[in-house]
Formats: C-alpha cells, sequence, structure tokens
C-alpha cells in the first residue's frame, strides 16, 4: 500500500492531467476489487498490465476541458440573456421617453401658435388706436406758471436752435 502511495507522489503537477490520474487509479481499484466474476483475479500469468495510459489520460483530460468549455458556456448563456434583457428595458425606457418628448412638443408647439395669436391681435389692436398712444407718447402738459411771476417764454418749435442771446 505504501508503493502506491509513493508512486501516487510522482504524478506530474498538470492543472488538467493530475485529476484525470487519480480518476484512473480509483477505476483500475475498483475493477480489481470488485471483479465481475466475483473471484480475485488471477495475475499469475502476468506480472503488468499492459495498458497505455497516455492515450486514456488524454481522453479524460479533453472530456475534462469540454465539460469546463460546457459550464462556461452556460455561464456567458445567462449572462446574454441578462443583458439582453436590460437592453430591452432601456429600448423600452427610451420609446417611453420618446413619446412623451413628442407629447411635450405637440404642447409647446399648440401654446406656441396660441400665444402667437394673442401677440398678433393685441398688435391689432393697438394699430387701431394711434391717437391715445399719440397722446400719452407726447406727455402731460407743461405746469401752469407761478403766481405773480412772469411766465416763461414757450419752447421753440421743433427743429429750431436755442433763441439769440438779448442785445446790450
Amino acid at each position: 500500500f505504501l508503493s502506491i502511495l509513493q508512486h501516487m507522489l510522482l504524478i506530474r503537477d498538470d492543472y488538467w492531467a493530475r485529476p484525470q490520474y487519480f480518476k484512473l487509479i480509483d477505476k483500475c481499484v475498483s475493477q480489481v476489487v470488485l471483479h465481475r466474476t466475483g473471484l480475485d483475479p488471477d495475475f499469475h500469468y502476468t506480472q503488468k498490465f499492459i495498458l497505455d495510459v497516455d492515450s486514456i489520460i488524454d481522453g479524460f483530460i479533453d472530456k475534462a476541458r469540454v465539460q469546463e468549455a460546457e459550464y462556461k458556456v452556460g455561464d456567458l448563456e445567462t449572462l446574454l440573456t441578462n443583458e439582453e434583457s436590460a437592453r430591452n428595458e432601456v429600448e423600452a425606457k427610451l420609446m417611453s421617453t420618446s413619446d412623451t418628448l413628442k407629447e411635450l412638443q405637440t404642447t409647446y408647439e399648440t401654446e406656441k401658435a396660441q400665444k402667437d395669436a394673442e401677440i398678433a391681435q393685441l398688435r391689432d389692436e393697438l394699430t387701431k388706436r394711434p391717437v391715445i398712444v399719440q397722446s400719452v407718447a407726447g406727455g402731460a402738459p407743461p405746469p401752469p406758471p407761478p403766481p405773480g411771476n412772469v411766465p416763461p417764454p414757450p419752447p421753440p418749435p421743433p427743429g429750431v436752435g436755442p433763441p439769440p442771446p438779448p442785445p446790450p
């Protein structure tokens, strides 16, 4: 038994191969111990098993790599499904926001048209009342002269310069 354990210490330290060697050893031991006939196997005729271990180990390694790749594919498929659902949610939110934007733009254009019509109506009313606008634009009449003083001279008409100075 000690010899078996010492030989197991010599198994190469390869990530893929080492577990496969242990599986092979387990299968060999189980076949020897649990022989089909129910009788102990007779190794009297041969001292060694003639067995190509490298091809068996390579087959096991390939099988283990395939299993790991399938596991990774399953994980990636789950990740892809999650990303697709997140993308669909974002697209739905984008469509909703786009619809809201269109509604707000329509409301803006309607209110703008109403305000433009109101402005045009108020301008029409202003053009119909030019007299009121001119009297307001001319300002208030001059204040009455103070009592007992001589009234000031009237202002010169527009376009005429200041009055000439009095003669000396």
